[in-house]
């Protein structure tokens, strides 16, 4: 394989595949993704500039690929991938040219690329696609899914079989996640998937069309009232943008082993995407788009309404005279998606189908935020090197913000305060602050050439700083987890149809290997992710090749070993005690991240530490002492 060579990042005997064939593929099926909603925003007159262009065509794009997810799985069989649902995308892009071109007729539309200038943005979008596709390419296309990975890919396939990207609780822990606010990333994935079949890139490419639309939508808000930018700020927000890439590509994740870019690089991404249309819109007054981004924004990801909320706070902070009627409308929006997400559920319920999941909950996300720590110094490093130094360090120039950056500034901070005190972290939870400060800084450099010349470079140097310091210890391509899925053979049910039984009964697997959470892991033992290794694994009857059978429990033995363990309805056997043994001395490669980003174990997994305050404890025990709440019994 050639994830496995000495020069994995570097094939040339497989040059033209890789190199020329594959990024073609990819920036075709980026066009194909983004076609309807460019055609449908020229058509409602958002052709003003490339990006607000590009920004505009965002709903429309993702709403495309919902329509195409659930044509292709009414339409066609789960097995039918690639040309025909290509072709399925061809003719819907047919008909919104048709509705473009109808509009265009009946009244004047403006037209994003009209001069040579302007088509700077897209040439500069599709540039940065290919060289980050060239540098990233192993972690593309060959390394091993991770937990978090798989779980996208299997959320994502079942919509391949129902119209929600919910499993059953039956099925054990895949249930968990998504919920209502975290769903939208799965609609594109599954289009991916049926454009480029179940593999490990369909679930990954998505980041290469957030990517340019989070650095299109970037400058369409720092663009916002003030004149276009210059082709070197421009390309600034480009180099601003690679140690973000890099920190998610190596750095940002729960295993001890790699990052994998199909979570949450992708989803993060999208969720900034959705919050800049968001901004765009509310700097510009245009309510109907409001609405849209926020819904969109909404469902993207929890802390998406955080964000929202801190935007229309800090409306009211710098904006004279105060915005009251502004920030009470969007306090009603917001009011709106929490009513609308509670019939969703209330409709899921009542129709029979799968309930979404409760991972972000808030059952769940209450009493983690009220779960603070504040000795996490080292997240304003995660955050000043992930934000590409330069323009984090702009929002200290508040005298020379304007109103626009002033508002930015108060989000970032705002935001980042909040997790910086979070008991539970991940390096993910910074994305929207890594990110905003690029606004602030698009739009601070000096009218006067010198200046200009010596703000532009400071940016580029302290960009090239953060991408060194960004790099992980070591570019190995994890694949550990497909060598052990190989060797697992099931019989419990199709894994093709997403069969709930068969990750119900995935759940043994960790009994044989450990979860990467597993304090023995990785130093003294092998662990991964049950759904990880289910992905690869073989469905029928044990072979030669197998070391792991998962089967009813009922189902007679394949062979004279003893069971390994089971539960009420499942069984696994383990039929090679060798390679067994083997997998659990496994020992890939833990440093493939930046040392600048690591996170303590303690953190990632949400796990008490002696500096670690229980704010929900504290305010329980307040409450009894001032005579509210129960009181405690007495001991007999």
């Amino acid at each position: 394989m050639m994830a496995e060579g000495a020069h994995p990042y570097w094939i040339p005997t497989e040059a033209v595949l890789l190199y020329a064939l594959v990024p073609l593929v990819i920036l075709s099926a980026i066009v194909l993704f983004l076609a309807p909603g460019m055609l449908l925003a020229i058509a409602a007159g958002r052709g003003t500039t490339v990006p607000v262009w590009l920004l505009s065509a965002v709903p429309f794009s993702l709403g495309s690929a919902m329509l195409l997810v659930e044509l292709t799985r009414v339409l066609l069989t789960p097995a039918t991938m690639g040309v025909v649902p290509g072709l399925c995308m061809l003719g819907w892009i047919g008909v919104t040219t048709a509705i473009a071109s109808v509009v265009s007729r009946r009244r004047a539309v403006p037209w994003p690329v009209s001069r040579r200038n302007d088509w700077f943005p897209l040439v500069a979008a599709a540039i940065g696609v290919i060289v980050i596709y060239l540098g990233l390419t192993p972690k593309f296309l060959w390394e091993s899914f991770n937990g978090d990975g798989a779980h996208a890919f299997e959320i994502s396939r079942i919509l391949l079989h129902q119209p929600w990207p919910f499993f059953p609780a039956s099925a054990g822990p895949v249930s968990v996640f998504p919920g209502t606010t975290s769903m939208l990333f799965a609609f594109p994935n599954a289009w991916f998937i049926r454009l480029l079949g179940p593999i490990e890139p369909a679930v990954r490419v998505p980041w290469l069309v957030y990517l340019p639309l989070t650095v299109l939508g970037l400058q369409a808000l720092a663009e916002a009232g003030v004149r276009r930018l210059e082709r070197r700020t421009q390309a600034a927000l480009w180099v601003g943008l690679m140690p973000f890439v890099f920190a998610m590509a190596f750095s940002a994740t729960y295993s001890p082993y790699h990052a994998d870019i199909a979570l949450p690089a992708v989803q993060d991404t999208l969720l900034v995407v959705c919050f800049l249309g968001f901004l765009h819109a509310m700097v510009r007054r245009e309510w109907s788009w409001v609405a849209a981004f926020g819904l969109l924004t909404y469902i993207s990801l929890p802390n998406g309404f955080l964000l929202m909320g801190f935007w229309l706070l800090a409306e009211l902070l710098v904006m004279r005279p105060r915005p009251w009627g502004v920030a009470t409308r969007g306090a009603l929006l917001m009011g709106a998606f929490l009513l609308v997400a509670a019939g969703f559920v209330a409709v899921l319920r009542w129709s029979g189908q799968t309930l979404p999941g409760g991972e972000y909950g808030f059952a769940r996300t209450i009493p983690d935020l009220l779960r603070i720590d504040i000795t996490q110094w080292r997240r304003g490093i995660y955050l000043l090197v992930g934000g590409a130094i330069f323009p984090v360090a702009t929002l200290v120039l508040w005298r020379a913000q304007d109103h626009l950056a002033r508002r930015v500034t108060l989000v970032v901070l705002g935001y980042f305060l909040l997790f910086s005190v979070q008991a539970r972290f991940s390096l993910h939870h910074l994305v929207p602050a890594m990110l905003l400060p690029l606004v602030v800084a698009a739009r601070l450099p000096p009218n006067k050439q010198p200046a200009a010349n010596q703000y532009h470079f400071a940016w580029l140097v302290a960009a090239l700083v953060a991408v060194v310091l960004s790099l992980p210890s070591s570019f190995a391509v994890v694949t550990a987890a497909r060598q052990v899925g190989m060797r697992i053979t099931q019989d419990v049910g199709s894994y093709d149809a997403s069969d709930p039984a068969v990750f119900a009964a995935s759940k043994l697997l960790g009994k044989a290997l450990p979860y990467e959470w597993d304090p023995q892991v990785p130093t003294r033992a092998y662990g991964g992710s049950a759904l990880a290794w289910l992905h690869y694994a073989r469905a029928g009857r044990p072979d030669g090749r197998t070391t792991y059978h998962l089967t009813r429990r009922d189902a007679m033995a394949g062979s004279p070993a003893a069971p390994f363990t089971a539960d009420s309805l499942f069984r696994l056997d383990v039929l090679d005690a060798r390679t067994y043994a083997d997998h659990l001395a496994l020992r890939p490669p833990t440093n493939t991240h930046a040392p600048i980003y690591q996170v303590p174990r303690a953190s990632l997994y949400g796990i008490n530490g002696p500096n670690t305050i229980n704010l929900t404890s504290l305010l329980t025990r307040v409450g009894r002492r001032i005579g509210l709440g129960r009181p405690e019994k007495e001991s007999p």
